[in-house]
């Protein structure tokens, strides 16, 4: 039959084996996280740098359709102040770059609304140029075939067959010559259509039109130097994290998970975040349990 002397020393012995246990867990638990989570933990002095999640939601507050080839993958950074420079410029450029896209968009815009006035006002002017060339071209046949049909009209219905003949002949060759004329003048439009327009009209369209085209090529080009500075954005950011990821191994999270089991840390690595603070709280009650439970029974014995 076991002595009480060795109960005791077993209980010792699991309490010690449940803390070193809840050390080894906690800290794969937090290197997890670490590899994950980058910014989980604080490093030494570092602060809180501007988050990843403002960053991006500066970089892109709407998609846009304008690709571009990616830049080079920004080199690691080492030194905090140089990556918080850094980031800083890169979300000045953004800002910069969204400004001078949205003014270029609202420009485009309103170059496109007088675009489509001054081509409308060509339109009409050139419909009424073709219509008085018409009107030029064929008066004297409509007013022959008007002179015909008025001939035939006021021929008396029983007049002679050779009169009527005549004049309904008349009327004929003056339609038939209207037709040819017409005909004529369609084709004489169609192939050359462009010397019926307004000069002026024409002018301010063309100029509009080329004004258009400036615009759109410099409105392309913004967007692809806005394209450029979100991926600028988004590499800067994926290689601080890639960076600072080698900085810390799992056996730097064991002596960190250690000091929170004893409550001896020394703020090397400080949580971040609130649900990592919580799990290091839980850790501190469940080793203070642990400990006092373990101190109680040495006590005893």
């Amino acid at each position: 039959m076991a002595t009480a002397h060795e109960v005791i020393n077993d209980r010792e012995i699991i309490a010690a084996c449940i803390w070193m246990f809840s050390v080894f867990v906690f800290s794969g638990i937090y290197y997890f996280l670490w590899t994950n989570i980058p910014d989980s933990f604080i490093l030494n002095s570092e602060f809180n740098v501007t988050p990843y999640g403002i960053l991006v939601a500066h970089a892109y507050p709407n998609p846009d359709k304008h690709g571009t080839e990616r830049p080079p993958l920004f080199e690691k950074f080492v030194d905090l102040e140089e990556f918080s420079e850094t980031v800083k410029n890169i979300d000045r450029d953004i800002r910069s770059a969204r400004t001078e896209c949205d003014q270029l968009d609202r420009r485009l815009s309103a170059v496109r609304e007088e675009l489509t006035d001054a081509v409308a006002a060509h339109h009409t002017l050139r419909a009424k140029n073709l219509e008085c060339f018409k009107t030029e071209q064929l008066a004297a046949l409509q007013d022959a075939l008007q002179l015909a049909t008025r001939r035939l009209e006021s021929l008396q219905a029983d007049a002679g067959g050779t009169d009527r003949a005549r004049a309904e002949l008349a009327v004929s060759e003056a339609t038939l010559r209207l037709s040819e004329r017409e005909a004529e003048w369609a084709l004489e439009i169609a192939g050359d259509i462009s010397k019926f327009n307004d000069p002026a009209a024409f002018e301010a369209a063309d100029s509009k039109s080329n004004e258009l085209d400036d615009i759109l090529d410099l409105n392309i080009q913004a967007h692809k130097r806005l394209r450029d500075m979100r991926v600028l954005a988004q590499e800067t950011l994926e290689g601080w994290f890639a960076s600072r990821k080698v900085r810390l191994k799992w056996i730097d999270f064991l002596y960190f998970s250690a000091g929170v089991s004893t409550t001896v840390t020394f703020g090397d690595i400080v949580p971040n975040s609130r649900s990592i603070r919580m799990l290091v709280l839980f850790q501190i009650i469940l080793s203070v349990l642990t400990v006092g439970y373990f101190v109680s029974q040495i006590s005893s014995a």
